[in-house]
């Protein structure tokens, strides 16, 4: 059926309505357009963030990796600290463990990585270097005659952790038979091992490691000759 003198019938007239209805325009087109490119800029910019923080977190990981292991090896090292007797200055039998706020040097094994298996005098400290200190473990055969407790040339260093910002080690136990267990900055008992070490490291404000609380039992306590 013809209608208002169109050459096409009805139906091909309703029909093509409806496709010009289903269609888009220009301005829907273009605002999908601008919508999912706001979209791909956003997950871009997500996706980037994103990796910048996985990245940190390795890197924060890694580092952090770093001081956990020095803390194995501190524990390992101080929890097997061997009784050993020197002759002091005024020809006295002494345990060989001296300690202060600022260093420890104790007998014991070191790592099989590091050296030789035997017994060694070995030493805890901060060693000086340019614009800071290092946490430096020093270690040399240990030799019964020794007179004192002083490291010779030959005697090797490693270094555990660079750029470090101080060190203080405390000691719990009895310095003698009478007095208390109490936790003290020194050690200096001639007879006596300390039941405790505790070591805390200190990093500057910018730097992203962390030093968590290492107390380590000593397993040689009271000794005898």
């Amino acid at each position: 059926m013809m209608r208002g003198g169109s050459r096409y019938p009805e139906c091909c007239l309703a029909c093509c309505g409806r496709c010009r209805q289903s269609g888009f325009t220009l301005l829907e087109l273009l605002v999908a357009i601008t919508l999912f490119s706001m979209l791909s800029v956003m997950m871009y910019g997500g996706l980037q963030f994103g990796t910048r923080v996985w990245e940190r977190q390795s890197e924060a990981s890694g580092i952090q990796s770093d001081v956990l292991t020095v803390q194995d090896v501190l524990r390992r090292e101080i929890s097997q600290a061997v009784t050993l007797f020197y002759r002091d200055r005024r020809q006295q039998t002494a345990v060989v463990f001296a300690g202060t706020e600022q260093e420890l040097i104790f007998g014991g094994p070191v790592p099989e990585a590091l050296g030789e298996g035997g017994r060694h005098l070995i030493k805890l400290h901060l060693d000086q270097k340019a614009g800071g200190e290092n946490l430096v473990l020093v270690w040399q055969s240990f030799v019964s005659e020794a007179s004192d407790l002083t490291f010779g040339e030959n005697a090797e260093t490693e270094v555990l952790l660079d750029d470090v910002a101080g060190l203080s080690i405390s000691y719990f136990g009895r310095p003698n038979q009478t007095a208390p267990a109490r936790w003290s900055r020194q050690w200096q008992s001639r007879t006596e091992l300390p039941e405790l070490v505790k070591i805390d490291v200190a990093f500057s404000e910018d730097d992203p490691r962390i030093w968590p609380e290492l107390v380590t039992a000593v397993m040689t306590r009271r000794l005898r000759r």
